[in-house]
C-alpha cells in the first residue's frame, strides 16, 4: 500500500493531472499525481490501474504523431530552402554516347 512521503499516512487519493507534463509524459513512465488526504501533500507515484495501458498507448500514439508531423514539416521546409522538390531523372546513356 502507498503512503505519503511527508506524513506517512495511508490515506492517498489520485490527484487531477495538470499541464502537458502530467497529461502526456507521466503516463509513459506509468506514474500519476497523488494527494495525501491528511496533509494535502501532492506527489507522484506509480499507477497500475485498469486504464494504465490504454493511457500509455494513447500517449505514445500522440507522441509518435507529433514526431512524425515535426519530421514532415522539417523535410518540407528543407526541400523549399534547398530548392529541390523532386529528384530529376538522368538521361539514359546509350552504347555509343560518351560519358
Amino acid at each position: 500500500m502507498r503512503s505519503c512521503p511527508a506524513c506517512d499516512s495511508k490515506q492517498i487519493t489520485n490527484s487531477h493531472r495538470q499541464g502537458f507534463w502530467e497529461i502526456v509524459c507521466l503516463p509513459l513512465m506509468v506514474r500519476r499525481p497523488l494527494r495525501c488526504c491528511d496533509c494535502l501533500y501532492r506527489f507522484y507515484g506509480f499507477s497500475f490501474d485498469a486504464g494504465t495501458r490504454a493511457r500509455m498507448r494513447m500517449s505514445l500514439l500522440v507522441l509518435l504523431a507529433v514526431m512524425g508531423l515535426s519530421w514532415g514539416i522539417w523535410k518540407t521546409i528543407d526541400a523549399v530552402i534547398t530548392g529541390v522538390t523532386s529528384p530529376t531523372p538522368s538521361k539514359p546513356r546509350g552504347p555509343g554516347r560518351p560519358r
